[in-house]
């Protein structure tokens, strides 16, 4: 299901996500109209953080996606699909918040296969693209596919831990780079390893576009 808004009512709707009621309408502020697509997007980068402390401080699970260097990435000469083994993975990184004690990071010599992020029972995931730099290029989620888990704890059973069971969540460009779910309120998931996708994309000043995909997974606690 995809949906469009403003940028302006972008983190209304990702706060009332979080705290399941309804928000006060805000007025947006007055801005000039400016060419500069970088002031636009480090907007969208202060926008994420505030939701990313908000998620944290409900509970809730943060999976951030750290672009280190996206002109050697996007000129690499490597499958736009990053592998184990691919040294596209020196150019990215990931790491996870939540509960004290759960926080998780990959290393340069490790893959997106290895990660596993922690996630809570009846409880928000947020995943934000986190470029450490733009370098001109603008960066943003395209969608996370949802594989099927199992739960070791649970004799190896199948398991979907998100609500609705959908098979992914998209999002409709403008450089948001922000995805949000929620994991059900179902003590049989406790335990449940999901794998997931996750796909973004990089385009250039020229409007050209190389997508990525990686495969990490989720631990349900």
């Amino acid at each position: 299901m995809k949906t469009h808004l403003p940028k302006f009512f972008q983190l209304v709707f990702l706060l009332a996500f979080l705290f399941n009621i309804g928000c006060k309408d805000k007025k947006p502020q007055e801005t000039e109209s400016s060419d500069e697509p970088l002031e636009q997007e480090i907007n969208y980068d202060s926008l994420n953080t505030d939701m990313a402390n908000l998620n944290l401080e409900q509970g809730g699970a943060n999976i951030f996606l750290e672009i280190k260097n996206p002109d050697a990435l996007f000129k690499s000469n490597d499958p736009s699909i990053i592998q184990a083994g691919n040294p596209n993975l020196a150019y990215i990184g990931m790491n996870s918040q939540g509960k004290p004690g759960d926080e998780r990071g990959t290393k340069p010599d490790t893959t997106a296969k290895e990660f596993a992020s922690k996630v809570y029972l009846d409880k928000t995931v947020v995943w934000i693209l986190k470029p450490k730099r733009r370098d001109g290029y603008k960066m943003d989620f395209q969608e996370v596919d949802f594989g099927e888990g199992k739960n070791p704890d649970n004799g190896n059973q199948p398991c979907n831990a998100f609500v609705p069971m959908r098979e992914s969540v998209k999002t409709t460009g403008s450089n948001r780079g922000a995805i949000v779910a929620k994991v059900k309120k179902d003590s049989t998931l406790k335990g449940c390893t999901q794998s997931y996708g996750i796909i973004f994309s990089i385009e250039n000043q020229s409007g050209e576009k190389r997508y990525f995909a990686l495969d990490p997974w989720m631990i349900v606690r």
